[in-house]
């Protein structure tokens, strides 16, 4: 080992010690209520019943804070619309129509380019007549043009990565990689965990686009990671495992970690590390936030950690944010949430409700609320409290980059010259060593951090494994059918015994 790589390792574990011995204590960071900075009106209730306009026609279906958190895109059936906060009277814009899926609330991704511009990409499903099937289209849309690609699949999710050049999308039971400039792609099949109906849930990418996580319904996680040879695209899948409990969402906020969300409001962490763990049946996870009282959650989607977690009737939403060595809590309060207000129901009848929560979304230090009353409420989250130094988070981030496992694998099957045969087996040699057994993990920054609130602080149950069964999720998508796949269709898949060995 190269000296000054040597003296860098032993100085990320001194600083690795001191963190977490400062995880013992529970820190308490801004436990008061922080009121919204900010309130912007998108529909008016009392309008669109007098134009008698349904109210599942007014809500949009989904929100998203765009990357320079100028502005938000929401989808309405069959449309993307965009409004930019900038000005004194904000207005909603058109941005994509689908010519087809024009019944459902599409899917949607964006990214920011080099050049500060904003790409979404809209998929939606919908039935062919003529062939009398379920399809999908995806628009691609930049710089007020747009793109439309045709897919014979419905599709399930996709994923964008940072800049905006690769696109990952799900299939039932494939998972396809796009490279938008040159239009390369390839996909792979989603393993198959045993002989029920298994569908993928959602998909995450990591900043580069170049490794990919699928979620399935049967709960397996499926790490796949994107290579070049000789100028083309070739997706391979590291490892498939069983995780103990359904998974609703997952994202890829940093390299070394993942973090899902379960049907029941809870969040939780996988790092990249366990998923190379031999002979596990289960995944390793980490509670990271998981407040009683509170059945829905979302998180953020970029490199911070974060997660909102809120009940629809009530007015506070308890906002859990991770630092570098520990877990900071926000408390965001809603005012007049308890109004009332009228609204044209299902099937044309006029009803009112008690006022509630519609949506919320999170990007960085923004996050954002949509109730009844047609209003966005916008709140600033405080700067991060970092206990060590600045300095010293710097520099054990760049060595913590050193020691990228997926990376190093990755490197090394770029480097065979073995041909791109299903059939290819790669060894444990290959590798010299890259994969991290348990002394090295810990050496190596896939710490464990601890949920701390203003009262108590969690406990860290990571050690412990579930070997129950978890019930099967439902299909996200009501225009997918369940499909069956034959084992005998996997092609490109790396049997981790084969390439790991027993044991490391």
């Amino acid at each position: 080992m190269h000296i000054n790589t040597l003296t860098r390792l032993i100085l990320f574990c001194s600083f690795y010690t001191i963190f977490i011995s400062c995880m013992d204590t529970p820190v308490i960071i801004n436990p008061s209520c922080l009121k919204p900075e900010k309130t912007i009106s998108i529909f008016d209730p009392q309008k669109e019943l007098e134009k008698r306009k349904l109210w599942e026609e007014v809500v949009p279906g989904a929100i998203m804070i765009m990357p320079d958190n100028k502005g938000i895109i929401l989808t309405e059936r069959g449309k993307v619309q965009q409004l930019l906060f900038e000005g004194k009277q904000p207005f909603l814009k058109f941005i994509i129509e689908h010519p087809c899926a024009v019944k459902n609330f599409p899917l949607i991704a964006m990214a920011q380019k080099k050049d500060k511009s904003l790409m979404v990409v809209s998929a939606g499903n919908y039935k062919d007549k003529k062939n009398n099937n379920h399809v999908a289209e995806y628009i691609v849309h930049h710089k007020e043009w747009s793109k439309i690609k045709k897919l014979d699949k419905p599709i399930q999710a996709i994923a964008i990565d940072d800049s905006g050049k690769k696109l990952a999308i799900a299939t039932q039971n494939h998972v396809k990689i796009i490279d938008l400039k040159t239009n390369q792609e390839d996909e792979i099949y989603f393993q198959e965990f045993d002989e029920n109906n298994n569908w993928i849930v959602d998909i995450a990418v990591d900043k580069k686009g170049d490794s990919i996580i699928g979620i399935g319904s049967q709960n397996g996680v499926q790490l796949m990671s994107l290579i070049k040879k000789n100028n083309k695209f070739d997706l391979i899948a590291l490892k498939y495992i069983k995780n103990a409990e359904v998974i609703k969402k997952i994202y890829y906020s940093t390299f070394a970690e993942l973090l899902y969300l379960t049907q029941d409001g809870k969040a939780k962490i996988i790092n990249i590390s366990d998923l190379f763990e031999p002979n596990e049946e289960y995944v390793v996870t980490t509670d990271f936030s998981q407040p009683s009282g509170y059945d829905k959650v979302i998180a953020d989607s970029t490199e911070y950690i974060t997660t909102a977690h809120w009940t629809e009737k009530n007015s506070k939403i308890e906002v859990y944010r991770k630092n570098f060595n520990c877990v900071e809590k926000f408390i965001l309060e809603i005012p007049s949430l308890q109004d009332r207000y009228d609204y044209v129901g299902k099937h044309g009848q006029y009803t009112s409700g008690t006022g509630y929560i519609l949506h919320v979304a999170i990007r960085g230090k923004l996050v954002l609320v949509l109730t009844t009353d047609g209003n966005i409420r916008l709140w600033s989250l405080p700067e991060e409290h970092y206990i060590c130094k600045q300095s010293e988070k710097e520099e054990l981030l760049k060595i913590v980059e050193e020691f990228k496992p997926i990376e190093k694998i990755k490197d090394t099957i770029e480097r065979k010259d073995d041909s791109h045969s299903p059939e290819r087996n790669y060894k444990i040699s290959d590798f010299h060593q890259s994969t991290i057994d348990s002394d090295d993990k810990k050496k190596k920054g896939f710490s464990r951090i601890k949920v701390f609130s203003h009262v108590t602080s969690k406990e860290n149950n990571s050690g412990k494994k579930s070997r129950e069964s978890s019930p099967t999720g439902k299909r996200s998508r009501e225009t997918s059918p369940s499909p069956r796949i034959n084992s005998s269709k996997l092609g490109n898949f790396v049997d981790f015994k084969e390439t790991y060995g027993e044991e490391i």
